[in-house]
């Protein structure tokens, strides 16, 4: 079977335009979708995805079903199944020869500064490029809200990535970036902060190329025009913008496994 190294690739590569539906398609940095499936053939399944390299995956996709166990809500799309990502990790393992991966860990829930009380829940799947353990706030759609992501070697142990990704939950937890404005309705930089992170995520309410994205601080979703308006107080600042990727990557290489049927080996 066939390795295939994806060091040597980069966003300019894979013509890919969007980086908010794309997260749900790519597995590190902005790998191209029409190279993610070919070479690997499966492909987290985008909710919202606009303008990415490979038109099968423009349009979202309403799915209800798992193809194989016919449970709720699957997100992984393998070749044309559709699939929760129990079954999908049965069908890599199959082809792959990779063991099956353990269920996730027991949810856990946490206090924001805001007196927020929230359960973030785990999400382990194999991606082409390794394994990846996602933090996600429950009861919002996907990316929205809280959400931590790491990226582990094909032989990470999931417990190392559950632990690390709980560490993070308490530092991003830990700090708030925007607190309420005590003159109008809307926000400010919190006392003591110069800085702001976050991330982007699908406008809703957006169905042309060039729509800005919203985004999402303190696992608070907002527009644009809301963030713009929590900075007005900064005009004539110099401010720098970092770009980042949306997953920790912990893996000490960066392979891809072919599972195109055409590229594999004869046993």
């Amino acid at each position: 079977m066939p390795i295939v190294s994806t060091k040597e690739r980069s966003p300019s590569d894979s013509g890919c335009r969007d980086l908010t539906g794309c997260r749900d398609i790519y597995v590190s940095s902005c790998r191209t979708a029409e190279y993610l499936n070919v070479v690997w053939n499966a492909v987290p399944v985008p909710p919202r995805c606009r303008a990415v390299a490979a038109p099968a995956y423009v349009d979202p996709v309403a799915l209800d079903a798992c193809d194989d166990c016919g449970g709720p809500q699957p997100r992984v799309r393998l070749g044309t199944a559709v699939l929760c990502d129990r079954c999908a990790d049965r069908r890599i393992a199959a082809k792959t020869g990779f063991p099956e991966l353990p269920d996730p860990p027991p949810a856990i829930e946490r206090t924001t500064l805001d007196g927020r009380r929230i359960t973030l829940r785990f999400r382990l799947w194999r991606a082409a490029t390794g394994i990846e353990m996602e933090l996600e706030e429950d009861g919002l759609e996907p990316r929205e809200g809280f959400h931590l992501a790491v990226l582990g070697a094909h032989d990470a142990d999931p417990d190392v990535l559950a632990a690390y990704l709980r560490h993070r939950a308490d530092e991003e937890l830990g700090r708030r970036y925007l607190t309420s404005n005590p003159h109008r309705a809307g926000w400010i930089l919190a006392e003591g902060h110069d800085e702001l992170s976050g991330r982007l995520v699908w406008n809703d309410e957006g169905n042309e190329i060039g729509t800005p994205y919203d985004v999402v601080v303190d696992g608070r979703k907002m527009t644009w025009e809301q963030l713009g308006q929590a900075l007005e107080g900064y005009e004539g600042w110099r401010f720098r913008l970092v770009i980042e990727d949306s997953i920790d990557d912990l893996r000490p290489e960066s392979d891809v496994v072919s599972m195109d049927q055409d590229h594999r080996e004869d046993p």
